[in-house]
Parts: C-alpha cells; sequence; structure tokens
C-alpha cells in the first residue's frame, strides 16, 4: 500500500499524543514494506522535504497569521484571526492537492487538522482518494480542542464554536472511514452529525511503545500513610490542578503529592506560591520512568472531556494504580477497583474520597498497581495496533476498488 498521512505536526515538532502515535504508526507501516509519506505543517514559507527514520515527512509553511506550534504571545485579534481563516482555510488544502498530484497515494490516513482545517477533506476526495479520519480530541466541535470554557466543560457548543465549524459537518461527509482513539471521541463526533457517509467506524485505543530503561519496576508499596500522589501533564485549569490541589492540600496528613509539568507561568506561579509546602511539590519536566518510581499513584482529575490521555495508559504500564475523573476517554483506561478508581469531579469531596481510599489500605496500591500492569499488555501491543490500521486500510480499499 501507498499510504500518506496528513498531520498538524511530525517529528520533531511535537504538540501532543497524537504526534507521537503517528510517528509509531508511520514508522510501523514503514518497516512492513509499505510505501509511507507525512504531510505535516513546518516553519518555514513553501515547500521542505526530509527523512525522519526513513519515513518521507514533507512539511508546508501555514498560510495563516503565525505557525501554530512556535510559542509566543499571540494578541486577541491574532488569535482569532488564525482561528477564523483555519475554519476553512482553502489555499492550505490547495497545498494538499498539489502534494496529492506528486505522491499518488492509494489512501489517506488524517489525523490532526490545525493548520490544514476541514478544507483538506475536500481536498483529497477532489482526487478521488479515501480517506481515513483519525480523531485524537475535539478539533471539528471545538477551535479550541477541548470544548471546555470557564472552568465547566460544555455541553452544547456556543455560538462561537459552531460559527467556526458551520462549514466542518458537511465537509466531514466526504470521509471513508473513521476512527476514534476512545469510544467517547468517536461518538461525540457522531452524535453531532459528523462522518454521516463514513462506511467504517471503529475505536483503536493509542498503543505506546515503551521498551528496555524507559520501564523499569515500581517502587515497593508503602506500608505506612505516607502515600506518595502525583500528578503529571500539562498544568492547566483543564487538567484539574488547582481542583486537586484544593483536595489534597492540608486533609491527608503524612501523604505527598508531587507535580510534574509545566504550564504558563501566569496560571502555575500563583498555584505555587499558595500550595508550596512539604507535603506538594512542583518539580517540573521529569522523566516519565523517573516520576512513576517515585510515586504510588498517580491522580488525573481532568476537568474537561479529556478524549485519551496517554499519562494513564503509561501509569499502568508502570504499575501504578490511578484515580481518574469520569471524564471523556478516562473511564475506558481505568478499570475501577482493579486499576484504580474513578470519581465524578462535580460530586463534592468524591476526588478526596478516592485518595483517602489508599490512605486507609494501602495494601490496594500493591495489587491494583500489579492489575495495572497486566492490563497494559494490550496497551503495548503494537503489532496487534498496527494490524488494526493495516486491516482497516486494506478493508476500505478492497470496498473502494469492489
Amino acid at each position: 500500500m501507498k499510504i500518506f498521512y496528513l498531520n498538524q505536526l511530525y517529528s520533531p515538532h511535537v504538540a501532543g499524543g497524537s504526534e507521537i502515535c503517528l510517528q509509531e504508526e508511520a514508522q510501523g507501516m514503514l518497516a512492513r514494506g509499505h510505501e509511507v509519506t507525512v504531510l505535516a505543517t513546518g516553519p518555514t514559507p513553501g515547500i521542505a522535504i526530509d527523512h525522519v527514520n526513513g519515513v518521507k515527512v514533507i512539511r508546508a509553511g501555514t498560510n495563516n497569521v503565525y505557525w501554530h506550534y512556535k510559542k509566543e504571545q499571540r494578541s486577541f485579534v491574532q488569535g482569532k484571526t488564525w482561528h477564523i481563516k483555519d475554519s476553512y482555510n482553502a489555499s492550505m488544502a490547495a497545498i494538499v492537492e498539489t502534494v496529492l498530484d506528486t505522491e499518488a497515494p492509494d489512501l489517506v490516513a488524517v489525523h490532526t487538522l490545525p493548520g490544514w482545517s476541514a478544507a483538506a477533506w475536500q481536498a483529497i476526495a477532489n482526487k478521488n482518494i479515501p480517506i481515513v479520519q483519525v480523531l485524537h480530541d475535539l478539533y471539528h466541535l471545538c477551535p479550541t480542542t477541548q470544548m471546555f470554557k470557564g472552568g465547566e466543560v460544555c455541553e452544547q457548543r456556543c455560538v462561537s464554536c459552531r460559527l467556526l465549524r458551520v462549514r466542518s459537518r458537511s465537509a466531514s461527509s466526504v470521509v471513508s472511514a473513521v476512527v476514534g482513539v476512545s469510544r467517547f471521541v468517536l461518538d461525540k463526533h457522531l452524535s453531532a452529525g459528523f462522518f454521516s457517509n463514513a462506511s467504517i467506524r471503529k475505536v483503536v485505543f493509542n498503543a505506546r511503545s515503551l521498551t528496555g530503561e524507559d520501564v523499569i519496576s515500581t517502587s515497593e508499596a508503602c506500608t505506612s500513610s505516607d502515600v506518595r500522589f502525583g500528578f503529571i501533564g500539562t498544568l492547566s485549569q483543564a487538567k484539574g490542578l488547582e481542583f486537586l490541589l484544593n483536595e489534597f492540600s492540608g486533609k491527608l496528613p503524612g501523604a505527598t503529592l508531587s507535580i510534574a509539568g509545566r504550564g504558563d507561568p501566569a496560571y502555575v506561579d500563583p498555584l505555587k506560591k499558595k500550595y508550596e509546602s512539604e507535603s506538594i511539590r512542583f518539580l517540573g519536566y521529569v522523566k516519565p520512568s523517573d516520576f512513576f518510581a517515585s510515586i504510588d499513584v498517580l491522580v488525573v482529575p481532568s476537568l474537561w472531556n479529556d478524549t485519551y490521555p496517554g499519562v494513564v495508559v503509561e501509569s499502568h504500564i508502570y504499575g501504578v494504580p490511578v484515580i481518574g475523573s469520569a471524564r471523556g476517554g478516562i473511564p475506558e483506561i481505568i478499570t475501577e477497583k482493579v486499576t484504580g478508581l474513578i470519581f465524578e469531579p462535580t460530586e463534592d469531596g468524591a476526588l478526596l474520597k478516592a485518595m483517602k481510599h489508599f490512605v486507609d489500605a494501602t495494601e490496594q496500591i500493591k495489587k491494583m498497581g500489579a492489575a495495572a500492569k497486566e492490563s497494559s499488555r494490550a496497551m503495548v501491543d503494537i503489532k496487534s495496533w498496527l494490524d488494526t490500521y493495516e486491516n482497516i486500510y486494506m478493508n476500505l480499499l478492497e470496498a473502494t476498488v469492489g
């Protein structure tokens, strides 16, 4: 097969889990003998071609007010202008068509579209090439990708989101197959009327390749009330950081909370000042293997509908039980009372109760950690994961030819 991948970014430009998963898949398909090309946005105008671990990567400059990957302070007007243009960027779609004329792939697997916009779907359809859309987030429903505003989940899309995505739903009708990295993210789009003509609709959980020195034995389970809780990821309101700090602070004597990751200093610095103590530590960036070896229980207190947080998968791989919020795809990873606990963030005291469970029953840490480690076998089975995508592509091509 000649597989063409379209994504907002590609290594070494990594914004999140979608880039990690895409690189894993592209390299895996190349190793299986398929011809693989990736088209992503890049930092400079025009077209640039290079190879990353053998994968051909074409990078195109973004025809918008700025390249969204570059971390710079943007004005309100710049941000709004960028999103308006990204709602349906015909000039970026033209680049897609031009590259497809040269590459002539059998199919296109689309991952995340910021920078390309929904116009890319029509560009591919214009070339009569089957499209597989892999859904990682809520970009097609909400420009921020989160459907989270004012500290709360948006139950319905707001007017601005609907206006900025007014063409997306109809444009999605040309997609031949749609894959969600969680049941939540797939159903969220289908219930909103997206991908109405997709003959294949499937959930494929992401797999992670953590091998060698990255995966180590976790620390011995604690035998006292000094349980070491941990949070790792982007330090933001949507991820539930302040919510976690408020629930934990001063309420679990002897227990500790380690915060790993980075965030906007304007948000993080006041929290450090308010909460940092002997029992709460802000660590900054920490290598995951080192972090998971230093905690007993991971807490994932997301307030937004986190579609499929890789940190929950990593915690299982490292054999660390998880306390996770009942949001997005999180409950699809955690097996309640087996590999961790699930709590409802709007229920008063629910998170504190879950943390107290491990403080009062420390033997559960080792038991659930072992179960988490065992359940992670499927999460690291790259071969089966690649088999699944390969079968989707083959079935789609057979249906198209038929």
